[in-house]
């Protein structure tokens, strides 16, 4: 069995979270703050501890002019076999790749390309054409589970 060990908030109407089979959780705070809106977490993605992912900015900003809000809430699509780091906060409208990995406390505001290493704030590639293990040795079979995986799921090893 695995582990999924995070708060859910919804408030609002007609909001998904999603998590695919196989995926773990450390701790994570998971935030749908808005109207059909979702979070979506691909098959054996690896959430660390004090991962948060939200869809809206919390509170409305709005133009003075014209009274509209500027701030909109978008949902965020974690592909599968992505790894969040330690602290990793992923901002409303993202879309993180199939493999990509997060390194610890990145602030992801952006698209991540799949099979991406990104870190920082805000998060930026460091490496292209990576992907990770559960283990910590990378050994053939490991490698090979992985590759079959992501092209499983429509992704080649770029």
């Amino acid at each position: 069995s695995r582990k999924f060990a995070g708060r859910i908030t919804v408030a609002g109407r007609d909001n998904l979270f999603f998590a695919g089979a196989g995926v773990t959780c450390n701790a994570g705070h998971f935030v749908l703050r808005s109207h059909a809106r979702s979070i979506l977490i691909g098959e054996d993605s690896m959430l660390s501890f004090d991962v948060k992912v939200r869809c809206s900015d919390m509170h409305g900003i709005f133009d003075v002019a014209t009274g509209e809000q500027v701030n909109p809430a978008q949902s965020v699509l974690i592909g599968p076999h992505v790894w969040l780091g330690e602290e990793v906060v992923v901002l409303k409208g993202v879309e993180v790749g199939a493999g990509a990995v997060v390194s610890a406390r990145a602030l992801v505001s952006a698209l991540v390309d799949p099979c991406c290493l990104v870190a920082g704030v805000p998060a930026r590639v460091l490496r292209q054409g990576v992907s990770w293990t559960r283990q910590p040795e990378v050994g053939t079979r490991q490698r090979q589970a992985v590759l079959e995986a992501l092209q499983a799921c429509g992704h080649d090893r770029t």
